[in-house]
């Protein structure tokens, strides 16, 4: 049995395994990045450390929105860093056999790079994401961020 956090974003959802989520925090306002690279929101300042928001939307050739005060801000695990994406909405974790799964390259061998697997949950079809692959964004431009803390509190809740 495995572990897994469900978020949707726009009509369909999405799973990423529970230890790669860090935590979810509500939506606040971006810090904005004049020259910010291909979909990268912004930053977000979590307890007083800076983290990338990566635009799902971009990734998922979706138009961009606003940030509104319904969506969650996710913090994930790519790899050794830590990056933040929108979520429309959350749920519970879900716990799954990996009998239940299909896997991407049964459905279609070039399916999507970043979905690993379908699950049908309570109703519903979710697609089970590659961190690696599905938060991925351009991060030369981030590199005078990297490890940064920033002095003021963070504006941030849980």
């Amino acid at each position: 049995m495995r572990k897994y956090f469900p978020f949707r974003i726009d009509e369909t959802w999405y799973a990423l395994p529970l230890e790669l989520v860090e935590t979810v925090v509500r939506s606040v306002a971006l810090i904005t990045l004049p020259e910010a690279a291909s979909g990268l929101l912004g930053l977000i300042d979590y307890k007083g450390i800076v983290y990338p928001v990566v635009d799902l939307r971009f990734r998922l050739h979706k138009p961009s929105q606003p940030v509104g005060v319904d969506q969650r801000i996710v913090l994930a695990h790519r790899g050794e860093q830590i990056v933040a994406f929108l979520a429309d909405e959350v749920e519970s974790v879900i716990e799954v056999s990996d009998a239940r799964l299909k896997q991407s390259a049964d459905i279609f061998p070039d399916m999507d790079s970043y979905v690993t697997a379908i699950l049908w949950h309570d109703e519903k079809k979710l697609q089970l994401c590659d961190a690696e692959t599905f938060l991925y964004f351009d991060h030369e431009l981030l590199e005078g961020y990297k490890d940064e803390t920033v002095s003021s509190k963070p504006t941030t809740d849980q």
